[in-house]
């Protein structure tokens, strides 16, 4: 979906912010940025035998419970 640039501009101040943060290590604010309902994952894609194909998988799958746990 097409945006307005004021939005578009949002989300980018947004994001930088988030990066911002994360870099700074500053995980307790990050973290006060998220929902409940977060859902956070690190996707990995392997191929070991190219007759099997890709194969997905995540290296990280957490909830907020389980985020909260490496925040603090």
């Amino acid at each position: 979906p097409v945006v307005s640039n004021d939005v578009y501009c949002d989300v980018q101040r947004f994001l930088n912010y988030e990066v911002t943060l994360l870099d700074r290590r500053e995980y307790q604010r990050w973290f006060a940025l998220t929902t409940e309902d977060i859902h956070y994952q690190v996707m990995a894609k392997v191929v070991r035998d190219v007759q099997v194909g890709q194969l997905d998988f995540a290296l990280i799958d957490e909830d907020a419970i389980n985020l909260r746990a490496r925040v603090d």
